[in-house]
C-alpha cells in the first residue's frame, strides 16, 4: 500500500500563483510534519518554473499540468485534473483555498472521492483529524469531525502565514499526464472588477465603507485612501448587495 500524502491544490490568478497558495503550503506543512506524510502540491494550468517555486516554499513534491484546457478556470475540467492528481497521490488531506473557485472545486472533488468536506477552515488538528471553522463573524466556533479516510478542506484566507521562499530547496517536480473529458461548461471571457484594485481575499489592509458613505460617489474618498495605503476596498453587506451594487466594492464579510 502506497504512503498517504497531504495534497495542497495551488491556485492561479490570471497566470500568477495566488498568495493563498503560499498559505496552503504552511497549513499543509503543519499536517505533513504531524502525520509524517509528504507534502505534495498540485498546480493546474501552471508552468514548470512556477512548480519549482512551490518546492522552494515547502512542497516535497509538485505535480503540474500546463494543459491548454486549464489556462482559464473551468470548475468541471479543473475538478477532473484535481481528481487525477488525487488518484495518483492518494491523499489523506486535500487542501484548497477558500475562494469561489476553491469552494466549487472542493464540492465536486469531495463528492467524487466520497470524502468529507469542511469549508472556510481556520484550524487543523492532525492528531484528532478535526478542523475548526467560525460562524457569525467569529462569535461561534464549530469543531468538525470526519468519518471518511480522505478529508477535503478549504482553508480560510489570511489565517496561516505565507510559506517563505527558500532558494535552492530540493524537491521533485513532475508533469501530470492529463487528458480532459468533455465539459458542459465553456469559458467565455474575464472582466476585471477595476484596474489597480487589490484582491480583497489576499489583502493585508482593508478600507471599508458602510451605509454612512451614501451612494457610489461616497466611495471615491474611500478608494483614494485605500490606494494611498496600498489597501483593498470593501463594503458592508448592505452596500455590496445586488440591489445597491453599482459602483460599490465587495463585502468585507463575504
Amino acid at each position: 500500500m502506497s504512503q498517504q500524502k497531504i495534497l495542497a491544490v495551488a491556485s492561479l490568478q490570471r497566470g500568477t500563483v495566488s498568495p493563498a497558495t503560499w498559505e496552503l503550503l504552511t497549513a499543509g506543512r503543519i499536517l505533513a510534519n504531524a502525520l509524517s506524510q509528504p507534502l505534495v502540491a498540485y498546480l493546474p494550468g501552471g508552468t514548470a518554473e512556477q512548480a519549482k517555486e512551490l518546492v522552494e516554499r515547502g512542497a516535497d513534491r509538485v505535480l503540474w499540468s500546463g494543459h491548454a484546457a486549464l489556462k482559464e478556470f473551468n470548475d468541471e475540467i479543473h475538478a477532473q485534473s484535481v481528481l487525477a492528481a488525487a488518484a495518483q497521490e492518494k491523499p489523506s488531506w486535500l487542501l484548497l483555498p477558500a475562494s469561489v473557485a476553491g469552494r466549487s472545486l472542493a464540492c465536486r472533488v469531495a463528492i467524487k472521492l466520497g470524502a468529507g468536506l469542511a469549508t472556510d477552515v481556520s484550524e487543523l488538528d492532525a492528531a484528532s483529524g478535526t478542523v475548526k471553522r467560525s460562524h457569525y463573524s467569529g462569535n461561534l466556533q464549530a469543531t468538525m469531525e470526519f468519518k471518511s479516510e480522505v478529508r477535503v478542506v478549504t482553508v480560510q484566507a489570511m489565517v496561516f502565514p505565507q510559506a517563505p521562499r527558500q532558494a535552492g530547496r530540493a524537491g521533485e517536480v513532475v508533469e501530470l499526464a492529463f487528458a480532459p473529458a468533455a465539459s458542459g461548461t465553456e469559458f467565455l471571457s474575464f472582466q476585471a472588477e477595476e484596474a489597480g484594485e487589490i484582491d480583497l481575499g489576499g489583502a493585508e489592509r482593508i478600507v471599508s465603507g458602510g451605509r454612512g458613505v451614501g451612494g457610489p460617489d461616497g466611495f471615491k474618498a474611500i478608494r483614494e485612501l485605500a490606494h494611498v495605503m496600498g489597501a483593498a476596498v470593501a463594503a458592508s453587506r448592505p452596500q455590496a448587495s445586488p440591489s445597491s451594487r453599482a459602483g460599490r466594492p465587495r463585502s468585507a464579510a463575504a
